[in-house]
C-alpha cells in the first residue's frame, strides 16, 4: 500500500513539473489573465496581475456577449 501512494506521489509530481516547465500552459495562463482583465474593464478587478488556479473552473461559466 505504502509503494502504491509513493507511485502515484511521484505520478503526481511529474505531472506537475511538466505544468511548470510548459511555455503553452504558460500562454494559456497568461491568455486567461488577460480575458479576465478585458471582461473586467473599469472595475477593481480589471488590473488582476494573477488569479487562483479554482478560478479556471469558472471558466465553463462565463458567457460573452456577441456584437
Amino acid at each position: 500500500m505504502c509503494l502504491a501512494i509513493l507511485a502515484i506521489l511521484a505520478h503526481e509530481n511529474a505531472a506537475c513539473e511538466e505544468l511548470r516547465n510548459s511555455r503553452m500552459f504558460l500562454k494559456l495562463l497568461e491568455a486567461v489573465l488577460k480575458t479576465g482583465n478585458r471582461m473586467n474593464v473599469g472595475t477593481t478587478r480589471g488590473d488582476a496581475h494573477a488569479f487562483k488556479l479554482d478560478t479556471l473552473l469558472k471558466l465553463v461559466d462565463v458567457k460573452g456577449a456577441m456584437e
